[in-house]
């Protein structure tokens, strides 16, 4: 748009209030015909905060707006120049230069320069993107309608620490996941000491002393490496005398190399329900590496929703648990982690909470008789939202198959409860289509072979997926 001289009825300094930007005012010949935005009671009035303030006030902001133009490529202002006042933009853009956040464009609507009224200068460049057309408004009114009605202010202040905590939050996002996906290299791990087998009492309980470690690795040509810890060695001093005693590694070694993170680590020993894992550097020596050292770094940002599940004595105590997994879902998903990572988490979680639940509703019995097992998503581990429920269960001969379907039922109202909707498909343990012996479950499965219809093949499908998470592994 042209900019017209100033009317010949005012001398040339007619229009210039203190700390206007000069030379930008904007005459046309039809102005009548703007947009509502030229009109400084219409642009004020829908525009928070000013839509907000007295119509006293309200009225003294119209009366001291003045209608500036500039053209493409002007700087407005400059990191650090004082703040005259700030831009209610009508018409075009203007971009904020290298501020905290980058570059940020500014359009048809939205006010400029108020940072900078809150601190005095600007604190960054402000430069025209678009030809501008633009309301003026002067530092002092904006300060005098702060004073008078400090909700306005305040409208502004707010503004920019929510702008301060999304920066923060985006920082932390960008820490966290740097440090899931931190290389197991570049961690410090915990000593492990290393014997050859027979090891006895006396051989663990000299070297760790000596090495100051908490866990041994014990090499056997035969069986190859198992782990021995320091509460294996106090518990085998509680039950004999001789410190001659061969003690027995754990097998088989549940172990990462080095090159692995941060995120793997954790997901497995979740998995196989261990708070510390040995992980092997690239030059063949071995470390340790623990649950509660990864998690301290990261606890802040994910709940130990595992110790949550193992501390439930009753379904009720475990409420909290689904809440507190979508945070965890939100929280890492939101902040980059990789979703089939989080996914992989969720799933050994949810695993744990099947495990639990069936341990609270099952008689003691029962839960030495059968196997639960999960199937679907659950079952492949690429669970990432909660879903309905799909799970089975298996029954050792001579278990109780009433007992069982009423602790199956238990079971299924249990995980609804918990926030797992019943499968539409009745694929759950409470229907006794998928509560049975390992030998009619093999019958089940030559029927769907030898007759594949559509729901054989679902059938076969959804046992394909099948993971055991609570009983004997061995009846599947």
């Amino acid at each position: 748009m042209d900019a017209q001289p100033n009317p010949p009825d005012q001398g040339p300094h007619a229009d210039r209030v203190e700390g206007r930007p000069e030379g930008r005012l904007v005459m046309t010949d039809n102005q009548d015909a703007r947009m509502n935005l030229l009109e400084p009671a219409q642009a004020l009035g829908h525009l928070p905060p000013f839509d907000r303030l007295p119509e006293g006030l309200l009225a003294r902001a119209v009366a001291a707006l003045d209608l500036v133009y500039a053209p493409r490529g002007e700087r407005l202002a400059e990191g650090g120049d004082p703040a005259g006042g700030m831009w209610l933009i009508v018409k075009g853009v203007v971009r904020e230069c290298g501020g905290s956040d980058g570059d940020v464009l500014h359009g048809s609507g939205e006010a400029v320069g108020a940072p900078g009224l809150l601190r005095g200068s600007h604190p960054c460049a402000l430069e025209v993107e678009e030809e501008l057309i633009a309301h003026w408004l002067p530092a002092h009114v904006f300060h005098e309608l702060g004073e008078q009605h400090p909700a306005f202010l305040n409208f502004y202040r707010e503004d920019l620490e929510t702008k301060r905590r999304a920066r923060s939050e985006a920082g932390e996002r960008g820490a966290l996941t740097m440090l899931l996906h931190t290389s197991l290299s570049e961690v410090t791990l915990q000593p492990l000491s290393h014997l050859r087998a027979p090891v006895t009492l006396r051989d663990a309980a000299r070297v760790l002393h000596a090495d100051g470690a908490k866990a041994l690795l014990v090499e056997d040509e035969t069986l190859g490496f198992g782990m021995l810890t320091q509460s294996d060695v106090v518990a085998a001093l509680a039950e004999s005398d001789d410190p001659g005693a061969v003690l027995e590694a754990h097998r088989p070694l549940v172990a990462l190399e080095d090159s692995d993170d941060l995120f793997a680590a954790l997901q497995l020993m979740l998995r196989h329900h261990i708070s510390q894992l040995v992980v092997w550097r690239a030059d063949g020596s071995a470390g340790l590496v623990r649950q509660k050292d990864i998690l301290s770094l990261v606890a802040s940002h994910a709940p130990l929703l595992d110790r949550e599940i193992e501390r439930a004595a009753r379904i009720d105590d475990l409420l909290e648990f689904g809440v507190h997994l979508v945070e965890l879902v939100r929280g890492l998903h939101g902040r980059g982690v990789r979703a089939r990572h989080v996914s992989g988490w969720v799933s050994e979680l949810n695993a744990k909470l099947y495990a639990k639940a069936w341990g609270l509703v099952a008689p003691a019995g029962l839960l030495e008789d059968s196997c639960l097992f999960l199937m679907g998503s659950e079952g492949r581990g690429e669970q990432l939202l909660r879903t309905d429920q799909d799970n089975g269960l298996l029954l050792a001969a001579g278990a109780d198959e009433a007992a069982a379907g009423e602790a199956a039922g238990r079971l299924v109202e249990a995980l609804e409860q918990l926030g797992l909707p019943r499968c539409p498909g009745g694929i759950m343990a409470s229907n006794p289509l998928w509560r049975m012996t390992p030998g009619a479950m093999e019958r089940d499965i030559a029927r769907c072979v030898e007759q594949p219809d559509g729901e054989a093949l679902l059938r076969l499908a959804m046992l394909a997926d099948a993971r055991v998470v609570a009983g004997r592994p061995d009846l599947l």
